[in-house]
């Protein structure tokens, strides 16, 4: 009985206070994730983005080069191309990206769109 009105309490306490609580919180920051990604163990990269450490730094410097990305007020270009190739790699849904990258569902799939695009439009030039 105790623990019933101790959970109404705290339901009316957040009623009344109503302050945004952030749905992405613990684990790893995404520049956390993607450092570790690049200087840790030699193949996590290519575990988790299908390319080898070299090949991801290849990759950026062929979308910065040909224009392709650009960094966004909050965002990188490798940190779009790495959410870009973790949802192809892993199949993963845009809200598990969202679970990983601490961005929000909007941000994943307007930057996943933007990695895509750019990947077909590199893709002329490669195949």
């Amino acid at each position: 009985m105790f623990a019933l009105e101790e959970l109404r309490s705290l339901l009316e306490d957040d009623e009344q206070k109503k302050t945004r609580i952030s749905m992405r919180v613990g684990g790893e920051t995404r520049g956390e994730y993607i450092h570790r990604m690049l200087n840790g163990h030699p193949g996590l990269c290519k575990e988790q983005l299908r390319l080898t450490k070299e090949m991801f730094i290849h990759l950026v410097n062929i979308m910065v080069e040909r224009n392709l990305l650009k960094d966004s007020m909050f965002i990188h270009v490798a940190e779009q191309i790495v959410i870009g190739l973790y949802i192809l790699a892993k199949g993963a849904s845009y809200t598990d990206a969202t679970d990983v990258f601490k961005h929000s569902l909007r941000t994943i799939c307007k930057y996943f769109n933007l990695v895509l695009n750019a990947l077909v439009e590199l893709s002329f030039d490669i195949i």
